[in-house]
């Protein structure tokens, strides 16, 4: 079997904003690919006999867990549902249309682990990679003298009229993003971000993105709140409990409305930053989640994170060493830091940000100076 890469969508969502951190969430189907079937559900899945099925029902759980999308696993899906086979490449099947309802997910040793697992799913449910996106060039650099020739098609930009990405912004944390050295052909880096300070952050397999999610939802579980709900921070009503919103990390409330608490033994956590440079020390076991807002309207805040020692982490994932939101949309994954000698220098788009520090270890610790700009 050819290896296909998927020429799917990623849902996209309208959302109307009132003030800068409150919005309505659309649940108005976007444009998709042709190739996307009308999933009735739930979903018929079958798993090869020679396959691990543990990361395998583990990955279906965690998407029933986060969405209206159901499953059935079956001895046999008779050719309508989602077919885990063995393979020596990792793999979605599509189809050039719609007219089939089978998706084979071909899996080996490499790729039988539960967050692979569940971007082959949401591949076969309608996502695209995130750097198939029209507007990938904005965000990151596609080298492909470093790709591997036969999988140089994997890597093709989309075009606006294959794929609806309005009201999504470009997401460095997806679930669907690949990493840096993805398919290199010579163990130089194939994705590199224009954002260094995202580096780290593309190529998470811990975790569903946030907005993973709210693309999968605003697809298939439009119509299961027909109330509505002024979600802040990009949030969208939930589908497992439509009286709340589901909140972007860092953000909680019925509404998104609040930052996270952050445990006594982190001390002051929302600071002001003026003209003048001043610094904060954070270390050990804990986790903690600051804020720093400009003092004047119309100004931003200007953070350095020079001397830092962070769990050591190839690509950093949430939960762990420092992620910093600095854009308005706080849907997107923030700015991830890793790493023993770990630094960062970022200003905030709009006059404050979040940043959240997570040390695992009694000798992790970070300085953080801020100051307005």
């Amino acid at each position: 079997m050819n290896l296909l890469f998927t020429l799917i969508i990623i849902a996209s969502l309208s959302n109307s904003f009132v003030k800068a951190t409150k919005n309505k969430y659309r649940s108005k189907r976007a444009v998709l690919f042709n190739v996307v079937p009308d999933w009735k559900f739930p979903i018929n899945y079958s798993i090869h006999s020679q396959l691990d099925a543990t990361p395998i029902t583990e990955a279906i759980a965690e998407i029933e867990s986060q969405s209206c999308v159901n499953f059935s696993k079956v001895d046999s899906t008779e050719g309508s549902g989602i077919e885990f086979v063995t393979s020596n490449h990792c793999y979605v099947s599509i189809p050039k249309t719609n007219a089939t309802t089978l998706r084979l997910i071909g899996l080996n040793s490499n790729c039988v682990s539960k967050g692979v697992v569940m971007r082959e799913v949401l591949k076969a449910l309608g996502l695209i990679n995130e750097e198939n996106r029209p507007d990938r060039n904005n965000y990151v650099e596609i080298r492909k003298n470093n790709i591997k020739e036969s999988l140089r098609n994997g890597f093709t930009e989309r075009t606006s009229s294959e794929v609806n990405i309005t009201g999504l912004r470009y997401d460095p944390g997806s679930l669907m993003h690949h990493g840096r050295y993805f398919a290199s052909s010579n163990g130089k880096m194939t994705i590199v971000t224009k954002n260094a300070n995202y580096l780290t952050t593309i190529g998470q397999t811990s975790e569903i993105g946030f907005n993973d999610m709210k693309s999968l939802n605003g697809k298939y579980c439009s119509t299961t709140c027909t109330n509505q709900l002024n979600c802040y921070h990009y949030g969208y009503p939930d589908p497992k409990n439509c009286t709340i919103c589901r909140c972007p990390r860092f953000y909680t409330g019925s509404l998104c409305r609040q930052l996270e608490s952050s445990p006594s033994s982190c001390g002051t956590t929302d600071y002001t930053a003026t003209t003048t440079e001043q610094s904060v020390r954070v270390e050990g076991i804990k986790s903690c989640l600051y804020r720093f807002a400009a003092a004047t309207a119309g100004k931003k805040v200007y953070i350095k994170i020079v001397r830092a020692n962070l769990p050591v982490r190839t690509i950093c994932p949430p939960g762990v060493g420092i992620e910093v939101k600095f854009l308005l949309d706080k849907s997107v994954s923030g700015a991830t830091l890793c790493g023993s000698r770990a630094s960062m220098k970022l200003k905030s788009v709009g006059r404050s940000l979040a940043l959240k520090y997570n040390g695992l270890t009694a000798s992790n610790h970070a300085t953080i100076s801020y100051k307005e700009v």
